[in-house]
């Protein structure tokens, strides 16, 4: 059990680090948010260095999978993530059950209302129960225990109102290119 737990906590931190580090550009000029010309590891370019994108995944609802998603920079909508495991906490509806799964289940927290975001504040991107609500909501937090792993296990437990966000029925968008930018990746 406790193997699965740090699996989670390393999936998330990489997940959070990707966020945190990944630049924004300004889709005015091409340039990053200090109005530098910019490079970055999370772009790639096509051969004659014509086209950029960055390396992000969508989630596809008709076969449940996160797919890549080729986003050039600016536009698009919120089925954008920046990285797979970040795909399928939010989206992923289908649980792959697998023995000793219901005993994993009875690590999760109850579904009572009683996590508090706002006090736990921090990098680490779980999901809680909304009593009040009556749905799942993502957050970020500075430890896992009284959260949930992902999205789905949050849903399954707590019998929600809400069974999927918003952000995962949006359809595929892979944006425009900032104007001005070149691939020099």
């Amino acid at each position: 059990m406790a193997i699965y737990v740090v699996a989670l906590l390393l999936v998330s931190t990489f997940t959070v680090s990707g966020v945190i580090t990944r630049q924004k550009l300004d889709c005015g000029s091409g340039k990053n948010g200090s109005g530098e010309d910019t490079t970055s590891d999370f772009w790639t370019c096509n051969e004659n260095k014509t086209e950029c994108w960055r390396r992000d995944y969508y989630y596809n609802s008709t076969d449940d999978t996160c797919r890549f998603l080729g986003f050039k920079g600016c536009g698009g909508n919120d089925n954008n993530f920046p990285s797979l495991p970040d795909c399928l906490d939010h989206c992923k509806n289908k649980i792959r059950k697998y023995p000793g799964y219901e005993r994993w289940l009875s690590y999760l927290p109850e579904c009572d209302g009683k996590a508090d975001p706002l006090i736990q504040s921090g990098n680490v991107r779980r999901f809680y129960y909304n009593a009040t609500a009556q749905e799942c909501m993502p957050v970020n937090v500075n430890t896992s225990r009284g959260y949930f792993p992902d999205m789905r296990h949050c849903v399954e437990k707590c019998n929600t109102t809400i069974k999927e966000l918003p952000r995962c029925s949006s359809p595929k968008q892979t944006g425009e290119p900032p104007e001005g930018w070149t691939c020099t990746v």
